[in-house]
């Protein structure tokens, strides 16, 4: 189970037993790089947004850890982590045409594991 993300714009990585997808993508509009996350292969969420690429690979990679190593066990956990992501902006929502690509990703990743 790799924590990485890589240079792909849409990288996709599985962070557990079918649990959470995670990655970032390049909102088309605003051109931020945004973490985004989904729990059920079809709810695509974004999280954080960021000028630069590495931020975002760095936001990405911690919400990566947090889940993989079950740190966040209650509610309140989850929203303090939440919280303390860093962020350069509030995130855009994603074009319909976006969720639909990152969840057709999302189903042939799942499929592969």
């Amino acid at each position: 189970m790799s924590k990485g993300f890589g240079r792909k714009p849409e990288e996709i990585k599985l962070l557990g037993d079918d649990e959470l997808f995670c990655g970032i993508v390049q909102h088309p509009l605003s051109r931020r790089w945004q973490t985004w996350v989904s729990f059920e292969k079809i709810d695509i969420q974004c999280l954080t947004a960021h000028n630069r690429r590495d931020d975002a690979d760095k936001v990405a990679k911690q919400i990566a850890t947090a889940w993989e190593y079950g740190s966040l066990e209650t509610q309140e956990e989850v929203t303090a982590f939440l919280k303390s992501l860093p962020s350069d902006n509030v995130p855009d929502p994603l074009p319909q045409d976006v969720v639909v690509r990152l969840s057709k990703k999302i189903q042939r990743k799942s499929v592969t594991n």
